[in-house]
């Protein structure tokens, strides 16, 4: 579908088309909302080159996240309980051989 899409030109002849517009009106709807904000709530207006440039932050933080995340798969590794069970006894933990203990039964260690 998507190779159709860019065969045919599809995508060219619409889609970015509609994302110019798109963005346009969002440059418009921007542009209104700082013009009220600086008449009305002057105490309410923000720098727009800030506010780009957190959205662009947003955006890069959330692709290094997912890079990360990518990278951690091998987590049960680290150490989380359970996960290095030793064959036998010896790989239950003081708590479990204490709980033992106040049950009546024989110490383990």
């Amino acid at each position: 579908m998507c190779i159709y899409g860019l065969a045919s030109g599809w995508l060219a002849e619409h889609l970015l088309q509609d994302m110019q517009l798109y963005f346009g009106v969002w440059v418009v709807i921007g542009l209104l909302y700082n013009l009220y904000a600086r008449w009305h709530n002057p105490e309410q207006q923000v720098n727009p080159l800030l506010v780009g440039a957190l959205g662009m932050w947003f955006i890069a933080d959330s692709f290094v996240i997912t890079l990360v995340a990518l990278c951690t798969f091998d987590v049960g590794e680290w150490g989380a309980p359970g996960t290095s069970a030793k064959k036998g006894d010896e790989g239950r933990s003081d708590a479990i051989a204490y709980v033992s203990d106040l049950r009546g039964t024989k110490r383990l260690r």
